[in-house]
């Protein structure tokens, strides 16, 4: 699930932001407004400020927020959520009737995947276009109708409080546009991130409302994906470059330099310059990283998003090179387990034995919906809070939201969190960020998922630091900014406490030396001043700030390499890592690196410092230099490391790859340390060689699963040959196993359907994957689209089902017969659908036998049915009789396939069965064509109406008729059903979920359906998330109604302690909390402010209620069936 935004349902409303942009809306200071009275329900950590800045109509459901220099508040507003950007989840919503109409019947019983599939297919902007052109007809020019919005917020005459607004930038409302998600400034620029457009604004004459745009990059956002896994983070690095990052939606960007890239697979960072040049993937693998933050030393940080499939989100060190892991399949993936590998596997945990080598870990997995993030500048919130994060978290509701806040301290080349506090809680924070007054600025939501048309910006700060003199100078010196000033001023500036201050000056510096465009605007004296600062300042900061400043100019030009080689002698460890990392971006630029050989020579050198992260940084420069004379020490320091620290592994391996020296990696595949040989394997990984093949053989099984990794998930086709052929070797890894029987599958030859046969009449192997061979093994001539490992796009033609047949046959009656039950089952099915006739009389012998086990009747009755044998009709006309109603059930809904002969035993199913065999006989019904079946539909479709019928078998009947919509009868029937509710009864057709559900599907619902997510807020047995209540026990509690309202409306009732309210009293008091009680005469209220207090509801004028943290559109998402299933297994919760 996404931070900020996550499956949010529109208004109607439309903004006149959008009608006219010209307009300024203005508002007088309102101090009881309802915006003021709202923080009363905040908790504050002890010394804490909160004050309104700016609220509704000034602004409106704000995803992101930046305070410029000057004080202005740049609002990113989205007005397209669900009203121009669909959500995946809701696909099964998107066809339009005329579409729908159109369709065979065969793509509509399997819409929902083909929509799946075809958006998981997607590569490119304009291929999200045409499908949704595709699939919404002619309503997809209801699509663009909505715009996103940028917002100027302006406090014009100092009081504290905003009083203007303009709209600074409007008309983002193609199909292939939203949600906006980030903003930043520099000067009269201003950077704007809206897939699929990386925007540069500009006013020019001041009047609030841009007069200038430009595209720097297009091509973000190529399929769906979830809502809010946008184009965000906009923030610029210490090394002058704007860093960015995009959710799994994926790209496909050709920019004017360089490369196309393509990326349509995962969430990742990007770094340009801020003209939009030498655009590069910075880091890759990341769900939703929504926000970035610096820390003063020029490490790069985010927070990444959970999946809802029992994972947690985390905290992200992030480094050049770096893949974090995630891809977008494994969202989708339920078999074997919820998210495949990622949770198998334990990629999203913090450093562990089970982890692909490949990836970086995370640092440590803490809050449930990160959004908003920034960095202390030095001066924020008081002395005591330099050198911490604040880390937003966003959780739908604003009693389990707020703001976290940590340290992070050095460990090896990486991080470890300390100090981890929620100073700002019961808010709903979309963003974060610190004004130049040095307060800390959050945006809210308020409350829920849905748009409301409202949106506030609220000040945090210290009320002690308004006599601090360097949050006066800091505010002072941003508002004016440091254009006028000499030089001898800039430079004492980079020892300012305020990061801002430094950056400031130091790009200063940078664009007076070697302007991007233009001749230097000084001389040699201003530049030999630089340089010495940055070896003889006494002041680290300083001496860093000048360093990253030359390595600006360097890279535009400048001759000041040697300064920067000097550097790498700092007696400050950053300074030395800092060093390397500009010599490394020099030598990757187009600026040729001056004396590469004594680069190499001190880089090696550095390889050996004391500290980690200078090692890490002068590895990976190495890389960049490209000389072979660095391939020994890297290889030392690959076999020093004993694969120990992932980040110093991944710098070696950017080294050796960057190299290139391929021929030498051939060497280290045969070291005798397994970190050289595994360093040396995911180098090739990067380089793509085709000797990686060759540590499948290896002695190390962490190298061949390793190996394995790399050739079926990057992929690499052209070795999956030799990965397939591991299936004839012992194998006691689950991730291997998997890999080894996906590629013999996905080869598809002959020999491969015949390993796999092999394999699952092996009894050494586990039953699991024996059963998974025999299921692939069924699915040969209509193979899924969707990768059964990692579950991206990997197209495979229609293959013969003779060839599996072929293969599976010898081994089909011994499986049969003597195999654990689990496989015996698996093989009966897949025999019955390969069509092997020579188990048929052993399927029958089983399917009428009833002192077997009725699993194994009911596999045997489905092999038969597949089989089509003579016989099948009868025998399953027999088990409709059966003793056993499991059995029963499974011949009814194996029947219809015999055709209308099947009528007469349906009907009289229908009137006498159990209620599971009624439902069984109704979707079968509903699958044989003819007029006589649609009578019969009809009429039970005119019993559901008049409520004659019991209305635990609603879903299937309203199935049964939506299946046959061609039929105008049944189409008007329908309609009737669906008008048949009164318009003040709230649940109206989703009554039908109340009876006869599936606890045991529902329990899937739950703990497994992506698109319910429910384990993302509920805890059960003491799994899943705090956002919400726990459920255990909540079927004793409540009854079914409650439920299904709890899930269809679920602001109408909120469970206690999870619903905040804002209530106005008669002798002119308000209170704001966490509402813990409530009956007919009072109310009692937990208020941050003023503790527990009891309120008289005759006592109160006024009360605004919150909303719940409830997805408000799940309902929409669940079919009626799902949802029933999902009722049902809650009320059995006792």
């Amino acid at each position: 699930m996404l931070a900020r935004i996550a499956a949010l349902l529109a208004w109607s409303w439309i903004p006149l932001l959008v009608v006219a942009q010209h307009r300024l809306e203005n508002a007088s200071t309102v101090h009881t407004s309802p915006a003021d009275l709202a923080i009363k329900r905040f908790q504050l950590a002890p010394g804490l400020k909160a004050e309104l800045f700016a609220a509704e109509p000034l602004l409106a459901n704000p995803v992101a927020i930046h305070l410029d220099d000057q004080g202005r508040c740049f609002v990113v507003e989205t007005h397209r959520l669900l009203r121009g950007v669909p959500d995946i989840r809701g696909r099964r919503g998107w066809p339009s009737q005329e579409v729908l109409q159109k369709l065979p019947p065969s793509t509509l019983e399997n819409l929902d995947e083909i929509l799946l599939v075809e958006d998981l297919a997607l590569r490119t902007v304009e291929e999200r276009v045409a499908y949704f052109r595709k699939w919404k007809g002619s309503e997809a020019a209801s699509m663009e109708k909505n715009s996103e919005a940028l917002r100027l917020v302006v406090d014009t005459n100092g009081d504290g409080r905003a009083d203007r607004s303009t709209v600074f930038a409007t008309h983002f409302n193609t199909l292939a546009d939203g949600i906006a998600s980030g903003v930043i400034s520099r000067g009269p620029r201003v950077w704007f991130a809206n897939i699929p457009h990386l925007w540069l604004l500009e006013d020019s004459n001041g009047d609030g409302v841009s007069d200038r745009r430009e595209s720097l990059h297009h091509g973000f956002g190529v399929r769906t994906g979830f809502l809010g896994h946008d184009l965000h983070g906009l923030i610029f690095g210490p090394d002058g470059r704007l860093y960015f990052s995009i959710g799994d939606r994926g790209s496909s960007i050709r920019p004017a330099q360089g490369k196309p890239i393509e990326l349509p697979d995962t969430g990742a960072v990007f770094r340009c310059e801020p003209d939009g040049s030498h655009l590069e993937v910075f880091h890759s693998g990341l769900r939703n990283p929504q926000e970035l933050a610096f820390d003063e030393h020029g490490n790069l940080f985010t927070g990444d998003n959970n999946s809802d499939g029992g994972d947690e989100a985390r905290i992200v060190h992030l480094v050049s090179g770096g893949d974090s892991g995630w891809r977008i399949g494994w969202q989708f993936l339920e078999r074997p387990n919820a998210r495949g590998p990622w949770n198998s596997e334990r990629m999203w945990q913090p450093q562990n034995a089970s982890q692909p080598a490949y990836i970086l870990p995370p640092i440590t997995n803490i809050t449930s919906g990160p959004s908003g993030f920034a960095f202390n500048p030095g001066t924020g919130l008081g002395p005591s809070e330099t050198g911490r994060f604040y880390l937003a978290d966003f959780r739908g509701a604003s009693a389990n939201s707020g703001v976290h806040s940590f340290q992070l301290k050095s460990r090896g080349a990486s991080f470890e969190l300390t100090d981890h506090q929620r100073p700002i809680w019961g808010v709903l924070v979309t963003d974060v960020c610190f004004g130049p007054d040095s307060a800390l600025y959050l945006s809210d939501w308020l409350e829920g998922w849905e748009m409301t048309a409202k949106g506030r910006v609220y000040r945090i700060q210290d009320p002690r630091q308004s006599t601090n003199r360097w949050v006066a100078e800091t505010r002072q010196r941003l508002n004016q900014g440091v254009a006028d000033l000499d030089w001898a001023r800039l430079g004492e500036l980079l020892a300012h406490p305020d990061y801002r201050i430094r950056q400031a000056a130091q790009f200063e510096w940078a664009d007076r030396l070697a302007p991007i465009k233009g001749p230097s605007r000084t001389g040699p004296e201003a530049r030999a001043a630089l340089e010495r600062m940055a070896l003889e300042s006494a002041d680290p900061f300083a001496r860093l700030h000048a360093l990253w400043a030359l390595g600006q100019t360097a890279r535009r030009g400048l001759p000041v390499q040697k300064t920067i080689r000097a550097a790498l002698q700092d007696r400050d460890e950053w300074i030395r890592a800092q060093a390397a990392q500009a010599l490394g971006d020099i030598a990757a630029s187009t600026v040729a690196l001056e004396n590469p050989g004594e680069v190499s020579t001190l880089l090696i050198r550095q390889l050996q410092d004391a500290s980690a992260h200078a090692r890490r940084q002068a590895a990976h420069a190495l890389g960049n230099v490209g000389n072979a004379a660095a391939v020994p020490p890297l290889l030392a320091m690959l076999e020093s490391n004993r694969d120990a620290d992932p980040y110093l592994r991944h710098a070696a391996v950017m080294g050796l790859a960057g190299i290139q020296d391929r021929e030498a990696l051939r060497a280290a595949a045969r070291h005798a340390s397994i970190s050289v040989r595994m360093g040396a394997l995911l180098a090739m990984r990067r380089l793509r060689m085709p000797e990686l093949a060759e540590f499948l053989r290896d002695a190390s099984p962490k190298l061949v699963l390793e190996a394995a990794r790399a050739i079926h998930d990057t992929p690499m086709p052209e070795l999956a040959t030799r990965l397939a052929d591991l299936i004839s070797r012992r194998l006691d890894s689950a991730p291997l196993v998997r890999r080894v029987l996906a590629a013999n599958f996905q080869l598809g030859g002959p020999s491969h359907a015949q390993a796999l046969a092999q394999f699952a009449a092996a009894s050494a192997h586990a039953d699991s994957w024996r059963t998974e061979a025999l299921e692939m093994l069924a699915l040969w001539s209509k193979p899924p689209q969707r990768d059964p490992v990692h579950g991206l796009w990997r197209p495979l033609a229609p293959r013969s089902a003779q060839v599996a047949a072929d293969a599976l046959a010898p081994h089909a009656l011994d499986l049969i017969q003597r195999a654990s039950m689990s496989v015996r089952i698996a093989a009966m099915e897949t025999a019955g659908q390969l069509g092997i006739s020579s188990v048929k009389d052993t399927l029958r012998e089983v399917a009428v036998d009833p002192n077997r086990d009725h699993t194994m009747r009911v596999a045997a009755l489905r092999g038969l049915a597949a089989l089509k044998t003579p016989d099948a009709g009868s025998v399953l006309a027999g088990a409709l009789k059966d003793s056993d109603e499991r059995v029963r059930l499974e011949a009814t809904r194996l029947i219809s396939r015999t055709g209308p002969a099947a009528l007469p035993e349906l009907l009289s199913m229908i009137q006498r069965g159990a209620l599971a065999e009624k439902q069984a006989a109704i979707t079968a019904l509903g699958a044989i064509p003819g007029a006589e079946s649609d009578q019969a539909l009809l009429a039970l479709l005119q019993q559901l109406i008049e409520k004659q019928v019991d209305a635990a078998l609603a879903v299937e009947i309203l199935e049964a008729a939506e299946a046959r919509m061609s039929s105008p009868a049944t189409a008007e029937m329908l309609a009737q059903y669906k008008g048949s509710f009164a318009q003040a009864d709230e649940l109206g057709d989703y009554r039908v979920a109340l009876h006869g559900g599936n606890k045991v599907h529902g329990m899937r619902v739950f703990k497994e359906s992506e698109a319910a997510s429910c384990v993302r807020c509920h805890k059960l047995a003491g799994v899943g998330g705090d956002a919400a209540p726990a459920l255990d026990g909540i079927g004793g509690r409540f009854g079914r109604e409650y439920l299904l309202e709890s899930i269809v409306l679920p602001n109408k009732v909120i469970a206690e302690g999870y619903e905040n309210v804002i209530v106005s009293l008669k002798n002119g008091s308000s209170y704001a909390g966490v509402l813990k009680r409530e009956t007919p005469e009072e109310l009692e209220i937990n208020s941050p402010e003023d503790g527990l207090v009891t309120l008289k509801k005759s006592d109160l004028t006024g009360r605004e209620k919150g909303s719940s943290g409830m997805l408000p559109d799940i309902a929409k998402v669940l079919t009626k069936r799902e949802l029933r299933d999902l009722v049902e297994f809650l009320s059995s919760l006792k």
